[in-house]
């Protein structure tokens, strides 16, 4: 196949001359009938499942031929032209003598002259006389067998006409794929793979939506990639629920790690993601965005999820807690106006809320720059094209914000909404109003008042995004679900340490984690990887406190992150006593039991039902904390005698 390979470099050359060709009008000229290759010794037989293909070691033959006698054609015309005044001749010969003393070969470097050289060199293979006689030259020669193992030969006939012809005709739609594999091996250009994807992808199914995407991501196009890319992700939007398991063990994410392009992959992840909807698929889409983040990255080890959001963007930081943002108004419903509420700024872009009495949704929000006209309009700022946002970061905004408002209908009874949002930072939503509570026709009371308050996780690109997603979906589901309690505790542990804990700090305070058993099982692994697997285990005369593993700001930082309000209180009472005072766990537990923010339930655990579910009641207040902490002599007046006791203080 080094024939077929060689043949492949010249196209743009000979293409070049056949374009002349086709171009060029003359009366006189006409095209000569030329013998058929199939007339001539081939150089390469092709020996393909069965069939032999006799190839000759010129492609374009025919096109060269018709080259060279148009080539000739002109001569002729010069020839005859210019018996007829030799004088001017020697006079344009002295002429261009002279030109060729002032521009002598002496002024240019050895290395010009050397390309000059070798471009005449080409130029008389191609147009030089010898080439009208190209096809009476008998030079002796081998011919090559060349055996292609594992090739059809319906997928051979259009590379090899490909080749010789630069058209794409396919001998059947079945074959597609086939072609599509052969001319990636022999290493064609996008012009034939793109078209051999463009009909596979008509017949796309589980078994070859991977090699497809995979061998689309090779394209180097962007708008070919773009468009068998949406057709690939067209068919995931179409599996249905029954589909999931055969998808799962079909489709390998691990191939993703291939593709280059980094919205291709944005596309292709959030697909898969929405698409198939099983744990165990997820988790394998989580290792195979790690290897791609590695190579993104250059390095060993995935950076925590912090550093990666400022790889992007330094303006802001990817997390943060809207305690409590109050706006009201005292015009009457009569004389209301529309009033705009800033909830957060970050870098030049800001979160507002805009509360309208009059309009059927009373709260509205939007993203928008500072700087825009329309900051204080209610009418939608239009980006006009993709180009106006070009220099914009790819943020996306992944947050839960709990609204307390007024309606008229409650006669100024206040009413408490838990709203999602989500936001992709494009020409489509941005400054586009979106509902912050559900639509009601009522207006509001006299007296308006609105408070917000929630998280907001604000990445600085699509990719932290779904790495962070992907976590908070997969991380307490790491061990098989037939496994024990104790090992899936270790392998869970296991998963938890190998993240920075900036990342794993992120993961924790989510409020869209999703932990087996609540609270709880959260705390216990968090106790095993802080204070040893064998936290649980401990005899009766055990060192107390327990040493913990890790820095101080650390360990807080993680625990800080746990919905106390969710946890038994005996649970409490024994982490105070495996802690030393330097965690300050005691101040720790009080602020998160008065935090209204802390006390968010978290997503249903898989499979639970909500008759059954993990954050359904409180399991402590604050008050039963206190009394029972003040008993124990846990509380920071006796934690000192505890720890005087403690033999490690001795």
């Amino acid at each position: 196949m080094e024939l077929l390979r060689d043949g492949l470099q010249d196209p743009h050359g000979i293409l070049s001359v056949s374009t002349a060709v086709s171009t060029f009008s003359a009366a006189s000229w006409v095209r000569p009938v030329l013998p058929e290759a199939s007339q001539f010794p081939p150089d390469v037989m092709l020996h393909v499942d069965g069939c032999v293909f006799a190839l000759h070691e010129e492609p374009l033959l025919y096109t060269t031929c018709l080259a060279a006698d148009h080539q000739r054609q002109e001569i002729e015309d010069e020839d005859s032209s210019s018996c007829s005044d030799e004088e001017g001749g020697s006079i344009d010969s002295e002429m261009g003598g002279r030109k060729r003393r002032r521009g002598s070969f002496r002024a240019l470097g050895h290395k010009e002259n050397e390309n000059r050289r070798l471009g005449k060199k080409r130029a008389r293979k191609v147009f030089g006389a010898e080439m009208a006689d190209v096809v009476m030259v008998e030079k002796p020669r081998g011919v090559i067998h060349v055996e292609l193992l594992g090739a059809a030969a319906i997928a051979v006939v259009p590379v090899i006409e490909y080749v010789y012809t630069f058209k794409v005709r396919l001998l059947h739609e079945s074959s597609a794929r086939q072609t599509l594999k052969l001319a990636e091996w022999v290493g064609m250009g996008d012009r034939i793979r793109y078209s051999c994807l463009r009909v596979a992808v008509r017949q796309v199914t589980l078994d070859s939506w991977m090699e497809l995407l995979v061998a689309s991501a090779a394209l180097t196009k962007e708008d070919m990639r773009r468009r068998v890319c949406d057709r690939l992700v067209d068919f995931l939007y179409e599996l249905q629920p029954v589909q999931y398991q055969e998808a799962m063990e079909k489709i390998k994410p691990v191939w993703i790690q291939v593709i280059d392009d980094h919205d291709m992959l944005v596309r292709v992840v959030v697909a898969l993601i929405n698409n198939v909807r099983l744990v165990g698929f997820w988790r394998d889409l989580l290792d195979a965005m790690v290897n791609w983040l590695k190579l993104k990255f250059e390095s060993p080890q995935v950076p925590s999820l912090r550093a990666m959001h400022q790889h992007f963007v330094t303006d802001w930081e990817p997390f943060v807690e809207l305690s409590r943002v109050e706006c009201f108004t005292n015009t009457p419903s009569a004389n209301a106006v529309p009033l705009h509420v800033t909830l957060y700024e970050f870098g030049d872009f800001v979160l507002q809320a805009c509360i309208n009495a009059a309009g059927s949704s009373p709260l509205l929000w939007r993203v928008i720059r500072r700087s825009s006209p329309n900051f204080f309009s209610e009418d939608p700022e239009v980006a006009v094209d993709s180009a106006d946002l070009a220099n914009d970061p790819e943020f996306w905004i992944r947050g839960q914000l709990i609204v307390k408002y007024q309606p008229a209908n409650r006669g100024g009874g206040v009413v408490t909404e838990e709203t999602h949002i989500e936001y992709q930072h494009s020409r489509h939503q941005y400054c586009m109003w979106k509902t912050l509570v559900s639509s009601t026709p009522a207006t509001y009371y006299r007296r308006t008042v609105c408070t917000v308050s929630g998280k907001l996780f604000l990445w600085g690109d699509p990719i932290c995004s779904l790495y962070h997603q992907l976590l908070q979906t997969t991380l307490f589901y790491s061990a098989p679900i037939n496994v024990g309690s104790e090992v899936a505790d270790i392998l869970i542990v296991s998963e938890m340490q190998k993240l920075p804990v900036e990342t794993l700090a992120l993961v924790l305070c989510s409020d869209r984690l999703r932990v087996p058993e609540g609270e709880k099982t959260l705390l216990r692994c968090l106790n095993k990887m802080v204070f040893g697997l064998d936290v649980y285990h401990l005899e009766a005369d055990a060192q107390l406190p327990r040493p913990s593993s890790g820095r101080i700001d650390d360990v807080t930082k993680l625990y800080r992150c746990v919905r106390w309000c969710f946890v038994p209180l005996d649970d409490m009472m024994q982490v105070l006593t495996w802690s030393s005072r330097a965690l300050k766990l005691y101040e720790i537990i009080v602020d998160s039991l008065r935090d209204p923010n802390r006390s968010r339930k978290r997503r249903r655990p898989f499979g639970w039902r909500k008759f059954r579910d993990a954050y359904m009641t409180n399991e402590t207040n604050l008050s039963e904390f206190e009394i029972e902490a003040g008993d124990l002599h846990l509380a920071p007046s006796g934690a000192a005698a505890l720890t005087a006791r403690s033999p490690s203080f001795r």
